[in-house]
């Protein structure tokens, strides 16, 4: 799937979502220089996001 698909798909099965696209970053050191939507939400960093038909 590509990136649209990606979002179609979510769209498609009604999943909220909040995309947050940014320059590739290999440590947390380098994602403290991006900067994110919700900065004090520090609960949760979403590092990839697969998905897959489950039969």
């Amino acid at each position: 799937m590509n990136k649209i698909e990606i979002y179609s798909y979510l769209k498609e099965q009604n999943i909220e979502y909040e995309a947050a696209e940014h320059k590739a970053v290999f440590n947390m050191k380098e994602l403290e220089t991006i900067e994110l939507p919700h900065p004090d939400n520090t609960d949760c960093v979403l590092y990839h996001l697969r998905l897959w038909k489950s039969y």
